[in-house]
């Protein structure tokens, strides 16, 4: 159905809907582990936001293809797009789509073990967010746990269980249990 949306689209000049119609497509392909395709249906979805001058549309792009890059082991494409995503953000002072390619960029940096580039990154965070963030507090968390500062770690993931007592994210819960 996306597919015949967007072909119905071509010659269409309603940009943001085509941009929304590819990139759907691309999470559709990266569900299904598909990643080379979403790549390129997010490429697509890239372009009609920047012709619509829909800048979050792009850094959402940005992030997107930063995440199947990560998924293909591509971690110089990976950090170029999170760079990317992360700088677009910070130009129109979108602090929580900031937070969450930050955390997200981390926890990529952490995985790889380059825990000094995550501090470093994590380090562009206010201390009030680095203090009442359960998504940053758990990030915080996963360095000292790879650092082997179990300690400061326990205090961290505490602190982020804590804060995710009012909110309802399972998931955020189940990955700071683990």
């Amino acid at each position: 159905a996306y597919q015949q949306a967007a072909d119905a689209g071509k010659e269409s000049r309603q940009y943001n809907t085509l941009a929304r119609i590819h990139n759907q497509m691309g999470v559709l392909y990266a569900y299904q582990d598909l990643f080379h395709e979403s790549l390129e249906a997010t490429r697509v979805a890239c372009e009609y936001y920047q012709k619509a001058n829909n800048q979050t549309g792009v850094t959402n792009a940005y992030r997107n293809m930063a995440r199947a890059y990560e998924y293909l082991g591509q971690l110089d494409s990976t950090e170029f797009y999170y760079q990317k995503a992360y700088q677009l953000a910070s130009s129109h002072q979108n602090k929580r789509t900031m937070t969450s390619i930050l955390c997200e960029y981390t926890a990529c940096l952490v995985d790889h073990q380059r825990l000094q580039e995550a501090e470093e990154w994590m380090g562009l965070l206010s201390e009030e967010r680095i203090r009442t963030d359960a998504i940053v507090l758990n990030s915080q968390a996963s360095i000292y746990h790879q650092k082997k500062q179990y300690d400061k770690a326990r205090i961290y993931y505490n602190l982020a269980l804590e804060d995710t007592l009012d909110a309802q994210s399972v998931y955020l819960k189940s990955s700071i249990h683990r």
